[in-house]
């Protein structure tokens, strides 16, 4: 079988190929530089024909035929697979996909195979491209989609015409280079601050965006400057950088900020592609301020004269600042409409003062009595519920003020004064009854003279413990009912005269109080020992012991030099157990009576003859006997004293209305 070379050129051919008989193909022919339209053909030669090879002036062998019987030549047609003209490559949307373009410069070719890959050796590497067949009957245009952003993307083209026997592919085309990356957005700069303390820190943080999703793999920090020489022009000066971290912390001491200072600040990012933000972001300003300062403007305080000694004790009168009325008011600035003004009122000396309950009282240097404190900057009133101490006549105290800013900056002032009241206590007189059936004490106090009529009179039950106040602000000339009054020889009472300010002293520093004892009528003298609660009262007489025990809050702490210290809560707790025996039939009132107790849930009141009257809490625990003829019950109390729900006292009118009395 001879092949035979045909083009527009040379219509008549020449022969190129010989296929022996027996054999179905040639492989390798060799062909001249292609002219338009070449083709190609077969025929067959009988046996007997002989051919001999020649060279042609291009180069190219050929075969000359000798024989006597040949066959008609076959021709078929065809092209010459080809390169796709005219290729393009381009990004396109959505993110991620390209855009492929080509002529099918090969009429024959029935698809066409797109190949990619990220890098370009993929044609001539073991890492081959991803490729995609589309078919003529489509456009000659496909888009490549789902291609990772951020990176250069290679692409080629090649032409494929299919037949039963397989594909033929024509030349790949040329590389084509596409880049998915792009520039991040300028990014928005946020400071977590607008405002920072001279040693604060303030956070730059930013939001990272890219259309070729990647990340940020740098990003800096600059502060804004005016360029000098150019007005108007700005210059960008580094202060630092980060990599992935999408904020940054600022520190105002490291980067050398100082009160008062006003700096701008931006930020440029990069991304992991390699790209550059078009520009630095938006600047944005952060302030150090200023620490903030602390004026006492105004004040209730009164200039007056005060007597005092010199060095050698001569007598010198200066001037000095006194509070000689309640409420006390001041007015603080400094704190501005976002911070925070605080004020208190401390002593300003230490010294020892009595109290009517007996307290043993030391105030010490510092030692706060009042406390109050307001958003922003606005007057304060303290009035005499206000305190938390006391304000003592005669007493050196100062008034601190200090001022928050909205940063957390702090500034204090303070004016020292002392307590010179206009007014002053006087000590009054009072009358009380006792009533024996019901075992009350009835009160009444008179007012001292030059009492005015704010004045009122504090009341304390007095007994083997400390006096304990039992009716506050009571009215001069109006009857009173103690309900509790101690036993023995330790009752009585205490009358305190106290005045709208608080004061509890005459104008020559004595106690305005009066005690009232047996001397007075007011001595409750009984047999027995009294349990009263809601329920009713057990008197116990007979057969009873009563045991008390005190326990301090104390805790003492041993130093290694052998020093030892001691820290004392005022709290103290009291514990009392009362036992005693009773006789069923001949007690049977009491035994009912201890079972009322033991099932109450509440406060109960106490008055022991050994003169105690208070508040408590009261466990019962009781136990039959009949080992003799006679059966005995013994009964044991425990008894903790607690804080009173309120006070005891009452008026007169108010008792009588519990009682039913008319």
């Amino acid at each position: 079988l001879v092949v035979r070379y045909m083009d527009a050129d040379d219509p008549d051919g020449f022969d190129i190929a010989i296929i022996p008989h027996g054999q179905t193909q040639v492989v390798g022919v060799q062909c001249p530089v292609w002219a338009s339209a070449p083709r190609f053909g077969v025929y067959a030669v009988a046996p007997g024909g002989c051919y001999e090879e020649t060279e042609r002036e291009d180069g190219i062998g050929s075969y000359a035929i000798d024989a006597q019987m040949v066959s008609d030549l076959v021709t078929d047609g065809g092209s010459i697979p080809e390169a796709p003209g005219n290729v393009t490559a381009v990004p396109t949307t959505p993110s991620g996909t390209i855009r492929c373009t080509w002529e099918w410069s090969w009429d024959d070719a029935d698809s066409a195979e797109l190949s990619w890959a990220d890098h370009e050796d993929a044609w001539e590497s073991t890492d081959a491209p991803q490729t995609f067949i589309v078919s003529r009957m489509y456009a000659s245009a496909w888009n490549i989609s789902n291609l990772e952003t951020g990176k250069k993307w290679y692409v080629r083209i090649r032409l494929i015409k299919t037949t039963a026997d397989g594909q033929t592919f024509g030349a790949y085309s040329d590389v084509l280079v596409v880049d998915l990356s792009s520039a991040p957005l300028v990014p928005v700069l946020t400071l977590s601050e607008a405002i920072i303390k001279p040693d604060g820190q303030v956070t730059a943080s930013w939001v990272y965006s890219t259309t070729d999703g990647t990340a940020q793999s740098f990003a800096e920090i600059a502060e804004v400057i005016e360029d000098e020489y150019n007005p108007g022009e700005f210059l960008y000066i580094p202060i630092a950088q980060t990599e992935t971290q999408q904020y940054i912390t600022l520190d105002a001491m490291e980067q050398g900020w100082i009160a008062g200072e006003s700096i701008d600040l931006a930020v440029r990012v990069t991304s992991g592609s390699g790209h550059e933000s078009d520009g630095w972001s938006d600047p944005r300003t952060i302030i150090v301020a200023e620490p903030p300062a602390c004026t006492i403007t105004e004040t209730s305080l009164d200039t007056v004269e005060f007597e005092t000694t010199d060095e050698e004790d001569q007598p010198v009168i200066q001037e000095i600042l006194a509070l000689t009325e309640m409420p006390f008011t001041a007015t603080v600035t400094g704190a501005g409409d976002s911070g925070r003004t605080e004020i208190a009122i401390e002593r300003a000396e230490a010294y020892h003062v009595d109290r009517p309950d007996e307290t043993d009282y030391n105030g010490f240097e510092g030692e706060t009595v009042a406390k109050d404190n307001h958003e922003g900057e606005s007057a304060f009133t303290i009035d005499v519920e206000d305190l938390i101490g006391h304000l003592d006549d005669g007493a050196s105290y100062r008034l601190v003020a200090t001022v928050t800013d909205g940063l957390g900056q702090t500034a204090s002032a303070s004016v020292e004064f002392m307590v010179l009241w206009d007014h002053q206590a006087g000590a009054p007189t009072a009358a009380v009854t006792i009533d024996r059936d019901d075992m009350v004490a009835i009160l009444t106090p008179t007012a001292p003279q030059d009492a005015e009529q704010t004045d009122v009179c504090d009341i304390y039950r007095m007994s083997i413990d400390r006096p304990q106040l039992i009716y506050s602000g009571a009215k001069f000339g109006e009857q009173y009912v103690d309900p509790y009054p101690a036993i023995g020889r330790y009752g009585g009472h205490r009358f305190v005269t106290r005045t709208a300010n608080g004061d509890v002293t005459t104008p020559d520093g004595s106690f305005a109080w009066v005690d009232t004892d047996e001397a007075d009528g007011d001595r409750l003298d009984t047999r027995y020992n009294i349990f009263e609660f809601e329920d009713g009262s057990a008197p116990l007489e007979l057969d009873v012991e009563i045991s008390s025990q005190w326990k301090k809050d104390f805790k003492e702490t041993q130093y290694l030099g052998g020093s030892v210290k001691g820290d004392w809560n005022k709290a103290v707790s009291r514990t009392i157990t009362v036992s005693g025996v009773a006789i069923p039939d001949r007690d049977d009132d009491l035994i009912k009576t201890m079972r009322r107790l033991a099932d109450r849930a509440g406060i109960c009141h106490v008055r022991t003859k050994d003169g105690s009257s208070y508040t408590a809490d009261v466990q019962v625990s009781d136990k039959y006997s009949y080992a003799n003829t006679i059966p005995q019950y013994e009964y044991s109390l425990t008894i903790t004293r607690i804080q009173p729900e309120e006070l005891d006292g009452m008026t007169l009118e108010e008792w009588q209305e519990v009682h039913d009395e008319p």
